[in-house]
C-alpha cells in the first residue's frame, strides 16, 4: 500500500505538489545524479522525469523517475517495466565524498 502524502513529508521524501526547497548539499548529490544521467542515458530527456532527493545518516537517495504520458504512448504500450519516456533510476551518493556508490534500475 503506498504511503500517504504525510507519511512521505515525515520519512522527509520529496513529494509531488509539496514544495520542498533544497539544501546545498542535497542540491550538490542531485546534481551529481543529473550528469551521471546524462552521461548514461542520452537518449532520455530529463524533462521527462520527476526527481525526488532524501537524505539518510550516511548518504542522499536521488531517484529520476519517468512521467507518465499516457496520451502519447505508443499503441503497444502495457504499462509494466521501463517506460517508454526512459527508465526509473536510483541513485545513492555518500555524504562524506559525494561520490555514487550505488546506481539501481527499475526494470
Amino acid at each position: 500500500m503506498p504511503l500517504s502524502e504525510s507519511e512521505l513529508v515525515d520519512k522527509m521524501w520529496t513529494v509531488t505538489g509539496f514544495t520542498h526547497f533544497m539544501t546545498g548539499p542535497e542540491l550538490k548529490a542531485a546534481t551529481l545524479a543529473l550528469n551521471a544521467f546524462n552521461a548514461e542515458y542520452t537518449s532520455f530527456d530529463i524533462k521527462n522525469y520527476s526527481v525526488g532527493v532524501r537524505e539518510t545518516f550516511d548518504a542522499f537517495e536521488v531517484w529520476l523517475c519517468p512521467n507518465a504520458d499516457l496520451e502519447n504512448r505508443p499503441k503497444d504500450y502495457i504499462g509494466y517495466g521501463a517506460y517508454f519516456l526512459g527508465k526509473e533510476i536510483h541513485y545513492t551518493i555518500s555524504k562524506d565524498e559525494y561520490k555514487i556508490t550505488r546506481t539501481s534500475v527499475v526494470p
